[in-house]
Parts: structure tokens; C-alpha cells; sequence
């Protein structure tokens, strides 16, 4: 197992790139639907809150991606063994209170 060095993961690009989609496509979604300010920002706590949520958990150690698109795609999601996770914890539970909150919020929207 490689506790340390290896490969690092690009976490925080990836974290930045699901949240500009998805932030675009709740706000999207919003306005085609025209909902609610109460519903939209449900919808929009739910996925940034399970975003953040993945986003929190990291791998370590890695191994390199091959050069190329189609390996680099294989290698994302070929599993990789005795590899641990780094946990941030901001993250976690900023991501964790953004899914509650989107949760209540969802009972109280009308």
C-alpha cells in the first residue's frame, strides 16, 4: 500500500467542475420549471451538499494515469487496490449540513 507520494488525485478540479455543472443545470432547471425560491434552493443545497460530500473523500496514492484519453478514462475507473482516502472534513460536514438542510427545506416548500 502507498500511504503517501504517489499520484495525486485532482479533487479540487474535479469538485470545482461537477459544481459549476450542476449549479448551471439546478439553475436551469429552475427557471424552465419556475419554481419556488424554497424548492430551487433545495435543489440546489441537495446537489452541492452531495458534492461536497464526494468531494470530501480523496484517494491516496495513486498510480499515474497512462498518457493518452482513452487509458486516462480507464484508469478513472479502474479500481485500484490498497489505495486509502484522506477525508476533508470541512467538506464532509459542510456537505453533510447542505443535504439536511435541502432535506427540511423540501417539507416545508410549497
Amino acid at each position: 500500500m502507498q500511504f503517501e507520494g504517489g499520484y495525486r488525485y485532482p479533487s479540487s478540479i474535479i469538485c470545482t467542475v461537477c459544481s459549476v455543472l450542476f449549479l448551471s443545470a439546478a439553475g436551469f432547471i429552475c427557471y424552465w420549471k419556475s419554481l419556488s425560491l424554497a424548492k430551487g434552493s433545495a435543489l440546489l443545497l441537495s446537489l452541492e451538499g452531495t458534492i461536497l460530500w464526494a468531494s470530501s473523500l480523496t484517494p491516496k496514492g495513486l498510480k499515474p494515469p497512462p498518457a493518452g484519453f482513452f487509458p486516462k478514462v480507464y484508469w478513472f475507473f479502474d479500481q485500484q487496490e490498497g489505495v486509502p482516502f484522506s477525508v476533508n472534513q470541512p467538506l464532509f460536514y459542510i456537505g453533510v449540513v447542505c443535504v439536511l438542510v435541502a432535506s427540511i427545506i423540501s417539507i416545508w416548500a410549497v
